[in-house]
């Protein structure tokens, strides 16, 4: 299955494209798997979960950013950081196969303003992570660029067969 994900360009917008993206996603899945194209343009997301046998796709010119609603990223852990407590993330997965993220977008966690030491990143307790994959087998991970992270920028726990190549990792 393959579907397309394009930008809502509308003045009235104001739920998160993370949740059209999720549909897709979720779509996908319950096909056996297939690909989620996000085409040119800003997508404003919250946590996106992939799932197993789906491929997440952008375009060249997409624009994946992270907005600054703590409400739209469930927490999916604790963090290894006791004065973070919570783990939250832009894009996740959990006990997946075969998963990939790919194509030359770029996913941006909305952070430019570089850290100046640890008790900055404490002041600012909304610090959600690039991406996070945990107990995950078989990742490709290709071509993608993941800039201004809050967090962690790839963060792969007990994953199993990831794979690489040519992503570009920006990060405060």
């Amino acid at each position: 299955m393959m579907l397309t994900i394009e930008p809502d360009n509308t003045t009235s917008h104001r739920k998160p494209d993370s949740l059209r993206v999720q549909d897709a996603i979720d779509a996908c899945s319950s096909h056996g798997g297939g690909t989620v194209f996000i085409t040119a343009g800003t997508y404003r997301c919250g946590t996106i979960e992939l799932k197993s046998h789906v491929q997440l796709y952008l375009h060249h010119g997409a624009h994946v950013k992270a907005i600054n609603e703590p409400n739209h990223f469930p927490v999916i852990g604790k963090s290894p950081d006791p004065i973070l407590e919570n783990t939250q993330t832009l894009l996740y997965a959990r006990n997946a196969t075969n998963i990939a993220i790919a194509g030359s977008g770029i996913f941006d966690g909305d952070s430019d303003i570089p850290l100046q030491g640890i008790e900055t990143a404490y002041k600012e307790q909304f610090r959600p992570a690039m991406l996070y994959f945990e107990n995950c087998r078989n990742i490709m991970i290709r071509d993608a660029r993941f800039v201004n992270s809050n967090f962690w920028g790839i963060h792969l726990k007990k994953c199993e067969d990831a794979r690489i190549c040519g992503a570009v990792v920006k990060s405060n």
